[in-house]
């Protein structure tokens, strides 16, 4: 055990390596790749009514123990209780507001900076669909690509920092979250984590989102609808709702829910079409 709970060599097989990363720039970029590819982002918890900790204990046993995965305040929580663990110093939590719909969110987004020998970076393993698959260097106006897609930051004043997003060369850019270097405190994840998993208008208490990147594109399932996204090519299919949505966890995320389809309900209502854009 390298730090109270946390077991690093249990929590490196838990996203396939072998050996530890070296703390330097390539060793980030191993571990959050590895945890990118391994650990898929998911809400069913919320859907199971079994709520959504942000203890770091809790945590680690949901997604290193029971194998399962998470969305981002638990995810980019136990990417920093992995980096800890391995020796890797400035780290800090951060909270963000997405821009993803038609109006910013509130602060419901947690990524971690961490400096390497002077030069800080962004950590985000957590944020799902079109998220950064590697960290990114914490300089503005630097694009950064990674499997195909590119990320900038950008000084976007009265939002702070902006992470922004495009897919192919001819699109534009699609900002994704914004954020500040303001102090937080463990409160401030646990409101907004509160937010998350339990308001009417988070899609989170309503729609079953699970989704795993790879290198060669993304896997994910949206309620019944499964997408594959493989080397430029799309493919989706529906799954039908019972055992069949139940072994496609397993088949295509590793995920066992241990329980059956029917666990699975909304803790809201799903809103009607016209506000849910």
């Amino acid at each position: 055990m390298t730090q109270a709970g946390f077991d690093l060599d249990a929590y490196l097989d838990r996203i396939g390596l072998s050996d530890r990363p070296p703390i330097n720039d390539d060793g980030l970029e191993t571990l959050h790749r590895a945890h990118a590819y391994a650990v898929p982002f998911e809400n069913l918890s919320i859907l199971l009514g079994d709520g959504v900790s942000v203890d770091d204990a809790d945590i680690y046993d949901k997604i290193v123990r029971q194998r399962r995965g998470g969305y981002c305040f638990e995810v980019n929580n136990l990417f920093a209780q992995a980096l800890r663990a391995l020796g890797f110093q400035g780290i800090t939590p951060v909270l963000a507001r997405t821009h993803i719909l038609e109006q910013p969110t509130g602060l419901t987004h947690r990524l971690t900076l961490l400096e390497i020998a002077g030069r800080h970076w962004i950590a985000d393993v957590g944020f799902g669909a079109e998220g950064p698959r590697a960290p990114i260097p914490f300089e503005m106006d630097r694009v950064n690509h990674q499997d195909g897609l590119s990320y900038r930051l950008q000084s976007r004043p009265p939002w702070g920092t902006m992470l922004s997003v495009k897919s192919k060369p001819d699109e534009n850019w699609q900002d994704l979250y914004s954020f500040t270097l303001e102090k937080t405190v463990p409160a401030d994840f646990a409101v907004g984590n509160h937010f998350t998993s339990t308001h009417p208008s988070s899609f989170f208490t309503w729609m079953k989102i699970v989704t795993l990147p790879a290198p060669w594109g993304r896997t994910t399932l949206t309620d019944e609808r499964l997408t594959i996204e493989k080397d430029g090519h799309v493919e989706k299919t529906e799954i039908a709702a019972g055992p069949d949505y139940i072994a496609a966890l397993k088949h295509h995320f590793g995920i066992e829910l241990n329980k059956p389809y029917e666990s699975l309900k909304p803790y809201n209502p799903r809103p009607p079409k016209d506000q849910t854009s």
